[in-house]
């Protein structure tokens, strides 16, 4: 069992991103593996370790990188992958973001089984949700008296649909 405590001074072993110029360096077609973590966040140095154990699996084609959400330079990226979450693996194929693996795995081979199905570029992210339309439909239903429970379906099939 992981105790999950802030580690004060830690950060990722992998190479830090700092906003999204950092990424316009590299070449479309390079596969790129982003650790979104956060400075409070224990659980992302067990994650990282997970990363660290994979790293040379993956050397040949994955070059795996870090980015705080903190940072203001980094929202525009966290958008852009859709990272709600932390810690969460956001991978880019042949320019195009997957879905982001969010949150610790049990072990290094839970972790590679899911890299490599982003890696076959079968779960490219769809388009943002909108977080207003989705909240707008939550209260909608709570106010209609159908209380939480229709709230959460609603904003379960509008996430479907």
């Amino acid at each position: 069992m992981i105790i999950a405590r802030p580690n004060p001074g830690w950060t990722p072993s992998t190479p830090p991103i700092v906003g999204e110029s950092n990424l316009a360096t590299l070449d479309e077609r390079t596969t790129i593996a982003v650790h979104f973590w956060a400075p409070w966040n224990g659980i992302d140095p067990p994650f990282d370790e997970l990363i660290r154990q994979l790293a040379d699996r993956f050397a040949s084609r994955v070059l795996f990188c870090s980015a705080n959400i903190d940072l203001e330079e980094n929202r525009g990226l966290c958008e852009q992958c859709q990272v709600m979450n932390v810690p969460a693996l956001s991978i880019r194929v042949n320019g195009v973001w997957q879905q982001p693996i969010v949150g610790y795995r049990a072990n290094a081979e839970e972790l590679a089984t899911e890299i490599d199905a982003r890696l076959s570029g079968q779960f490219p992210l769809g388009p943002p949700q909108d977080a207003d339309r989705l909240w707008r439909q939550m209260i909608a239903a709570t106010l209609l008296g159908g209380g939480i429970l229709i709230a959460a379906v609603a904003t379960l099939l509008a996430f479907i649909l």
